[in-house]
Formats: C-alpha cells, structure tokens, sequence
C-alpha cells in the first residue's frame, strides 16, 4: 500500500506516552501513525498561520505544512522528542515563500522601482501585521521590521514556543532569538510610547 493510500487511512491515536520522535520513527513502517502528530499539532500550525496570513491562505499552508512533513519524515531528526519547533519551521518556510512568489507577481505586473526585497518586506508585514496591530499603535513599527525578525516575533507571540523550540523551527542559536527579542521588545516599547505621545499633542 502506498503512503498516499494508507495516509487516508488512519489508526486510532496511539499511546500519548510515545514521544514525538517514536511516533515518527514508527511511521517510517507504518505511514498511518503520522496521523498522531497531526492530531497534536495540526490546531496550533493552522491558528498560528491564519493569524499571520489570514484564513484561506492560513488554512491551504497548514495542510501544505503537514504535507510536507509526512513527505519528508523519514528525514527527521530523531535526537529532537517533540516535532514542534519542526512542524512550525515548515510552517513558516512556506509562508514566506508564499510571500515571495506574491512579491515576484505583483512585481511582473506592476512598475515599481523598489527594490525586491523591500517590496517582499511590505508584502509580509501586510499580512504579519495589519489585522494584529491595527489599534495598538504599532504598525509603522512591525513594517519596518526584517522578515527574520518577524518570524521570530510571531513565533514568539502566536506560536507558543520557547526561545529553544524558536531557534530550533528557524534553525538559529537560542541566544540569537534571545536577543532578537530583546532588540524587538526596545524597538516596540519605543514605538509605542512615540505613538501614545504623538497621541497626547
């Protein structure tokens, strides 16, 4: 039987005791098990994508996500319990190369002297940041961000992982998303309190 095949039909959910990486190990044999780690994680990889790009874009890259990891399984690294900061690592590759090939369209299409990669940059903070941050006074902020400092930003906020699970799912030191969060914690406060001022006058 084939993957495709025997993906369509699931076993029950084995024992919550096995850890993620035996559950992918023993997918290896039986393509079916996969259906274990999609149970776990399938709610968070979709709600983190729809709040950062909406639901009909959210929803299509989180069954790509998934996709993608059953494809690629037998490449996982079995050191690594938990599948967790993998699955969102996916999750946010294909993200952002949904941003990209988006940039390059409109760019085919429209005459525009910016540069590629600031085009991309407005692209995603468009859908990062807009339906977020309307209210909070922190929009000019989140657009001027890097596309790396983004991600780790909405890891961080919409993700529920540790800084360790972070720097595993963009594959980063921990202490680079230690202080990646600490710079953005500057850059946002300082934001916001020019915002509130600005407010006052």
């Amino acid at each position: 039987m084939s993957d495709s095949v025997a993906f369509s039909h699931m076993h029950p959910v084995d024992d919550p005791k096995w850890t993620d990486a035996e559950v992918i190990e023993a997918s290896w044999e039986d393509s079916a098990r996969f259906r274990v780690i999609f149970e776990r994680y399938y709610p968070q990889i979709r709600g983190y994508l729809i709040r950062r790009a909406g639901f009909e874009i959210g929803s299509e890259a989180a069954a790509d996500t998934f996709v993608e990891a059953f494809q690629s399984r037998k490449r996982y690294d079995l050191s690594y319990p938990s599948a967790k900061p993998w699955l969102f690592g996916i999750a946010t590759n294909l993200l952002r190369n949904h941003f990209r090939r988006e940039a390059t369209s409109k760019r085919l299409t429209v005459a525009d002297d910016t540069p590629t990669s600031d085009f991309a940059d407005d692209v995603a903070w468009r859908a990062d940041a807009e339906r977020l941050v309307q209210e909070s006074g922190l929009l000019g902020a989140i657009s001027a961000l890097r596309q790396e400092e983004r991600d780790v930003l909405f890891l961080y906020a919409f993700g529920d992982l540790t800084y360790e699970e972070i720097g595993d799912a963009l594959t980063i030191p921990t202490g680079t998303v230690r202080s990646r969060l600490s710079r953005l914690r500057k850059k946002l406060r300082r934001s916001l309190r020019t915002a509130l001022e600005g407010g006052e006058t």
